[in-house]
């Protein structure tokens, strides 16, 4: 149980700082980054949370990135 919330929890917690900053109208850095960007970043830091999470926390292999 303690090895699934190290692997899981920081997926669970990023994703809800993904859903707390789309629910806001404006958040504080949006006028220096274009919107396509900020997406890009924080669903690249969301794939590779997930991909550490399907490889068990090892080293990262190509089957769970490509699942990602």
């Amino acid at each position: 149980m303690r090895r699934t919330l190290l692997d899981w929890g920081p997926v669970v917690g990023w994703m809800l700082v993904i859903f707390a900053a789309s629910s806001r109208p404006k958040i504080p850095f949006q006028d220096d980054v274009p919107d396509w960007f900020s997406h890009i970043l924080l669903y690249l830091v969301l794939s590779v949370l997930a991909s550490r999470a399907w490889s068990g926390g090892g080293p990262l292999d190509w089957r769970p990135a490509a699942l990602v």
